[in-house]
């Protein structure tokens, strides 16, 4: 399957909304406090609103994940459906309710 790089997530807009239609599953790497990645599934529940797509994961709070999100609140998403055809987004882990922290490059 072909790799698509843009400069701005507005250059594949079209494409990641067509994906978002029909993405069924996620994949969410975190980190512990050793630095180890960890990996989740939860399902995503999607809507396109004013031609953007919305994403919600949702997933039990859960003691072990809620400290990996502590230690680093920028997980990587990635989205896929059956044929697997994906798309991927870094983005801050969050209630929605909480202001995402500053993101550190150390």
């Amino acid at each position: 399957m072909p790799t698509t790089q843009v400069a701005a997530s507005t250059d594949l807009q079209d494409t990641f909304v067509n994906y978002v239609r029909d993405i069924k599953y996620a994949t969410v790497i975190t980190v512990d406090r050793e630095n180890r990645p960890r990996a989740r599934v939860p399902l995503p529940a999607w809507a396109v609103v004013d031609d953007r797509p919305v994403g919600w994961l949702a997933a039990y709070k859960i003691p072990v994940q809620t400290a990996h999100l502590a230690h680093g609140p920028h997980p990587t998403y990635s989205y896929w459906n059956p044929r697997q055809t994906t798309a991927a987004r870094r983005r801050c882990a969050r209630p929605a309710s909480a202001p995402c922290p500053a993101r550190s490059h150390g």
